[in-house]
């Protein structure tokens, strides 16, 4: 197998295509024709060469894999997945358009593909010569790079909120320029009508020249000018016209200018920014108390009405009405404006912004690390390059916000966000492709684990079957019915049942390598439970075969332990034949992020296998007791053994149960 892989590996090296000299071509052109291939002609043969090799190359890889599943799992799944690779970057497509190019004499074209497929051939060639790397060392791979998906989504998180600051910001430059102005226009509203609300009052005067209801009448007009004063400020259209024609809009005393949009304009799709077009200004909210300048209305309606009718006391209610309606809108603008200047609070947003460039910084870092298995062109892990200019558009809003510039600023931290979401999809692309390898790597591996287990079981089951025949001929030939079988064999024998011993002892490390590999990877509920119970039978038999005891007893158990390991081997073969487990249910989830290593009806068939074992063990155990009688020391073991496995059993279908109930 090892042959193969780099017999393989040779061969897609061959493959790799070298370009067309196309200097050399055009010399050639030059020169009287020859009864030979031109330099096109001969290297659109070799291409095809190339890609029959690479077709007979691919379908040996698909057939040897599944020949050697189960004498070498691992070489296996490194052929499938080389396989696969060649599949999902359609190299035979490659090269067939290669073909095309060269038939239609476009030789630009034709070395521009060769050298793409020169690239993906490399990355499958350093699939097959790849040393072979620990599901635990590709878990702490997986790990990293899981944190580091999380990492980015709370940066994204920390980016967006970065970025609707810098909006509010420069919403609120708009809406507090345009409130300045609105409020100096209420001022004056205010201080024209307390010249009304006081003429009104002081109408009743006595003045032949000029009597009273002339005075109040004559007030009417400036009255109802200045509701529809009010009326346009409410509305908003005392600003509109100077919208049009300034960009900037009104400013207040102490008021920047607002933030216009980012110059430079809209991106063209070559990634240029193109020239700006007039932007429009940031549009202003609502600003002023509405209902309090309705009522001002209100009240200036009818004291306009009042004073065109002469009635004075309703002519100062009516405006003094007024007056106190402005005053409580003046009042409302003038907190409404504290609010809104501090949404401008530039050194905070900053700080926040330096905050989150800083995590984002120390992600890139962590992304200079390459993961295993994975084509990494950029050097670390994929969309690390992405992460690192998002860094520097950070870097460009921080320096935007200093300056006071909001609308810059959410340019710089809109195209940040792109990057970010760019690099972290790429990144999570690359924990799948881990995690689909680490599900075939775990298989392969346990398959491994289980295989030598079970051959050395065979070995020791036949050994063990081998001296117990030995002790039984010598009993025969001795004639003896009582004695311990350590005082029947001899030294050698002895030391050969204490040997199996030690053999059986060091298959339970074997078991223990197992169990802690289920354990970091956490998606099976049962499996773990079903190798402890093929543990405990192991580390029974050692004890057993330490004391001599090798007879039917021991012998059963040992071809019970065969028995499940068959299963779990069975279990595992076809697990790898299988897509892994679509929806994986709660407590399914692996600590690496990938789904369920077996199906719940995979779990289900090794517990009933086990359920099966136990009730055989009862069954064996009730015949043995009759013909015994009563139960002695070692059988009161055995019937507490045979309880323990029982309960075990019951708590594995609880546990699947809830499982499926929570799907």
């Amino acid at each position: 197998m090892k042959g193969y892989l780099w017999g393989s590996a040779l061969l897609l090296l061959a493959m790799c295509p070298t370009g067309l000299s196309l200097p050399a071509f055009a010399q050639d052109r030059g020169k009287k024709e020859e009864p030979r291939l031109q330099a096109p002609d001969l290297a659109k043969v070799k291409q095809e060469e190339a890609r029959e090799k690479l077709e007979r190359l691919e379908e040996t890889m698909d057939r040897l894999s599944r020949l050697l599943a189960a004498t070498e799992p691992q070489n296996a799944a490194k052929l499938r997945l080389a396989f696969r690779e060649a599949r999902d970057r359609l190299l035979r497509e490659g090269m067939d358009k290669i073909l095309k190019y060269f038939q239609e004499r476009k030789l630009d074209r034709a070395v521009n593909e060769q050298g793409q497929v020169k690239i993906n051939l490399e990355e499958i060639l350093a699939i097959l010569l790849e040393k072979d790397i620990d599901p635990r060392e590709l878990l702490k791979h997986i790990r990293r790079l899981r944190d580091i998906v999380q990492g980015l989504d709370q940066v994204i998180r920390d980016e967006t909120s970065e970025q609707m600051g810098s909006d509010d910001a420069d919403q609120a430059g708009a809406s507090s320029s345009a409130l300045s102005g609105d409020l100096q226009k209420l001022e004056e509203l205010i201080r024209r009508e307390k010249g009304l609300e006081k003429g009104a009052g002081d109408s009743g005067a006595s003045d032949p020249a000029n009597p009273a209801g002339d005075q109040l009448k004559k007030l009417a007009p400036e009255q109802e000018k200045i509701r529809q004063e009010t009326s346009d400020l409410r509305t908003g259209d005392s600003r509109r016209g100077k919208e049009r024609t300034s960009p900037e809009g009104e400013r207040g005393p102490g008021e920047s200018a607002p933030d216009g949009p980012e110059p430079g304009g809209a991106v063209t799709p070559g990634g240029e920014r193109a020239p700006p077009k007039d932007p429009p200004p940031a549009k202003a909210e609502q600003v002023l108390d509405k209902k309090a300048l309705e009522r001002a209305e209100t009240a200036m309606k009818g004291a306009a009405a009042a004073m065109k009718e002469s009635r004075r006391a309703e002519s100062a209610r009516g405006a003094t009405e007024a007056r106190q309606a402005l005053e409580e809108a003046v009042s409302a603008g003038q907190e409404k404006l504290e609010r809104l200047r501090g949404l401008r609070d530039f050194k905070e947003l900053k700080e926040n912004q330096d905050t989150t460039r800083k995590a984002t910084d120390q992600i890139a870092a962590r992304m200079k690390v390459p993961p295993p298995l994975v084509p990494s062109p950029e050097g670390g892990v994929p969309g690390a390059a992405d992460v690192k200019a998002a860094s520097e558009d950070m870097q460009s809003a921080s320096q935007n916000l200093s300056g006071g510039e909001a609308s810059k600023a959410s340019g710089s931290q809109a195209q940040s966000l792109d990057k970010l979401k760019n690099g972290r999809q790429q990144a999570e692309d690359t924990l799948e492709e881990l995690q689909r390898a680490l599900r075939e790597r775990l298989l392969a591996y346990l398959r491994e684990k289980f295989t030598k287990m079970l051959n050395e079981q065979r070995t020791i089951t036949r050994e063990t079957k081998s001296l117990d025949l030995k002790l039984k001929a010598l009993k025969a030939a001795s004639g003896s019915t009582g004695g311990s079988p350590g005082e029947i064999l001899d030294r050698k024998d002895r030391q050969t049942s204490e040997a199996l011993s030690g053999r059986e002892s060091s298959l339970v490390g074997l078991a223990d390598d197992v169990l802690d590999l289920l354990s970091e990877d956490g998606t099976t509920l049962v499996f773990p439970g079903v190798v402890e119970e093929i543990k405990g039978d192991i580390a029974l038999v050692s004890a057993l075969l330490s004391r001599i005891q090798v007879g039917d007893r021991t012998q059963y158990i040992e071809r019970q332990i065969e028995a499940s390991i068959e299963e779990i081997l069975r279990a595992l073969e076809a697990a790898q034949r299988s897509p892994p487990p679509p929806n994986p249910g709660q407590g399914r989830q692996s600590k690496s992020g990938a789904g369920p290593l077996l199906p719940l009806s995979t779990e289900l068939k090794l517990v009933r296998s086990l359920q099966l074992r136990v009730n055989e063990r009862t069954t064996e155990f009730d015949l043995n007791r009759r013909a015994q009688g009563e139960l002695g020391p070692e059988e009161k073991l055995q019937v507490h053994s045979i309880e323990a496995k029982q309960k075990e059993v019951e708590g594995m279908l609880s546990k699947l149960s809830q499982a499926a109930g929570e799907r």
